[in-house]
């Protein structure tokens, strides 16, 4: 769900900005009355300095208990309105995890063509999605992709180098393919495989300019990072049907 920092965004943009009516209400539907207390009230009432502070550490409690109470809070439409005006990439990002859109990412992994260091790196790949997002999981499931498609040539005979590329790798698993001429292979499915080397030297650039690989200028935002990862996996998944 969100990460830290997200949580932390949130309560400072609602601090000062949320009455004390609807911090009261959501006090109540999340059972965490106690945060209804006088200091509180009255830090909300006259501004007090350490209210920021205050707001981002109830919210980030409130929703580490239990982060469907991401509910609670966006059930208030006056609490909506204010972070889609003040930071509009969060208020996409509980959009989609509201609507369930946030939790659909391709999930599948290779089966015929995996090891323990590609089974690790793709488990990293899940506790980031899950708890930080896909902008900060990207970098992880394209390291997962470069391992994978490595073993698919060495698995199959295929030679390679050690500094190929995913996009080179795939073009060599592609002309391997080519040459078996399986006669049940769809011709325009296979096609759109020749296409992916195309997205794949993409997703090079997406992780030396905008993933943690390397220092850079800002990640992926979740939408973008979701959709390079579901093609990464869609990649990887149908490849290792085609090796098996």
């Amino acid at each position: 769900m969100l990460s830290e920092s997200q949580m932390n965004k949130l309560g400072e943009l609602l601090s000062g900005s949320l009455s004390l009516g609807h911090w009261r209400t959501i006090f109540i539907n999340t059972n965490f009355r106690e945060y209804d207390n006088s200091n509180f009230r009255d830090a909300v009432r006259f501004g007090n300095d350490d209210l920021s502070h205050t707001c981002m550490r109830i919210t980030e409690e409130i929703l580490t208990s239990d982060e469907e109470n991401i509910k609670h809070f966006w059930n208030i439409q006056d609490l909506r309105n204010i972070v889609r005006r003040k930071d509009p990439e969060l208020y996409r990002f509980i959009e989609d995890y509201i609507s369930g859109d946030a939790q659909k990412t391709v999930t599948t992994s290779p089966i015929n063509n995996t090891n323990e260091n590609i089974y690790n790196v793709l488990k990293d790949a899940e506790v980031l999605l899950e708890k930080r997002g896909p902008g900060e999981a990207y970098d992880r499931i394209h390291t997962a992709l470069h391992g994978t498609l490595k073993l698919m040539c060495d698995k199959s005979g295929i030679v390679r180098k050690d500094n190929n590329r995913v996009d080179e790798l795939l073009s060599l698993i592609n002309n391997h393919l080519k040459a078996k001429k399986d006669s049940e292979r769809n011709k325009v499915v296979f096609e759109m495989l020749r296409s992916a080397i195309a997205i794949l030297n993409k997703t090079n650039e997406l992780r030396n300019h905008h993933s943690n690989a390397h220092p850079n200028d800002g990640l992926l935002n979740n939408a973008d990072a979701r959709f390079a990862i579901n093609l990464i996996r869609s990649i990887m998944s149908y490849v290792d049907d085609l090796l098996g």
